[in-house]
């Protein structure tokens, strides 16, 4: 045989031999080139398993390339783009750091350059702006107070408390006007002025009556004891300029008897009334209903009342309820 099936080549063949050795050479290298082609179709199908395609591989996978070489070369490809991109992000990220930087730096300056002024978002701006919010719904609310005639709450707090004290010196003043001028409640202590009047029975007293008018026969006036806080209640008997005397039992007015239902029986004691008593221009002669148990204008210790000395006219009977009305 003229040539080595590893060592000599076919073009050798081709130039150099025989006619049947030209054949032989060709069936040999047609039966090599089918067995890399089964070889590369085999190859194919598992580079397809590990997600590679043809076009991928190339012409010379399975001829010239094996797939350990195929996939040692992509390896170090991508552990060459994994470095790029390593590469690409330190830099991305180091110019991303001297960014923050620079604009820490400026913050820095401009915080420096306004100390007064607070960094959107934290809490001292937030504090700053509820402050500037209440401030601002303050005035709103002066402005909307004024519009409408109002005051400050506090303002009407100190008004109310005004209106109070002033609204209670009123009611005292009144009080102490009506009691002084007009008219006070009195209670009967005693029997004298019975049966008209009773123990305990509280009368109304009017302080006007005899202001505008004199007192009149056979009225009931209050006025005080000599003078003292003590009140006595008696009834009108003899008026200014009228002289009275007091004669078995009877009253005589100027020498005339006086017809009268008021006394309940005929009077035992006189007094002073015994002899004629002549009243001044301004002053009456009082007697008790219960005249024998009444201690009035026959005793000396009362005597004649004047006119400057009467309170008022018990005109209403105040207590109890089942005499509530007018005094006759």
């Amino acid at each position: 045989m003229l040539f080595d099936d590893e060592k000599t080549d076919f073009d050798d063949i081709i130039a150099s031999g025989t006619d049947k050795e030209i054949s032989r050479a060709e069936k040999k290298a047609a039966k090599k080139a089918l067995k890399e082609d089964k070889k590369r179709e085999k190859m194919l199908r598992e580079a397809e398993k590990l997600g590679f395609t043809a076009d991928m591989l190339g012409e010379d996978f399975g001829r010239e390339q094996s797939l350990d070489e195929i996939l040692k070369g992509y390896d170090e490809k991508n552990k060459s783009d994994k470095s790029e991109e390593k590469k690409e992000e330190t830099s991305g990220s180091e110019k991303k750091e001297d960014t923050e930087k620079t604009e820490a730096a400026k913050s820095e300056t401009v915080s420096d350059s306004s100390k007064s002024e607070t960094v959107p978002g934290s809490s001292d701006s937030k504090e700053s702006d509820e402050a500037k919010e209440a401030e601002e719904s303050e005035k709103k609310n002066k402005k909307r107070r004024h519009k409408k005639g109002e005051r400050d709450p506090q303002f009407n707090v100190v008004r109310e408390l005004l209106n109070i004290i002033i609204y209670m010196g009123v009611v005292i003043l009144l009080v102490f006007f009506i009691i002084t001028f007009i008219g006070q409640k009195v209670v009967v202590s005693g029997q004298s002025m019975e049966t008209t009047l009773q123990d305990k029975d509280a009368l109304w007293v009017d302080k006007l009556a005899y202001r505008f008018g004199d007192p009149e026969r056979f009225d009931i006036i209050v006025f005080p004891y000599k003078g003292s806080d003590v009140l006595f209640v008696k009834r009108v008997i003899g008026l200014p300029g009228e002289t009275v005397q007091i004669q078995d039992g009877n009253i005589y007015i100027n020498g005339e008897l006086l017809e009268e239902s008021y006394g309940r029986a005929p009077i035992n004691d006189p007094g002073i009334a015994s002899s004629k008593i002549t009243l001044a221009h301004n002053e009456y002669f009082v007697m008790g209903d219960n005249r024998n148990n009444s201690n009035d204008s026959r005793r000396s210790d009362v005597g004649n009342i004047k006119k400057e000395n009467i309170i008022g006219k018990a005109v209403f009977r105040l207590a109890p309820a089942s005499k509530f009305g007018t005094i006759d």
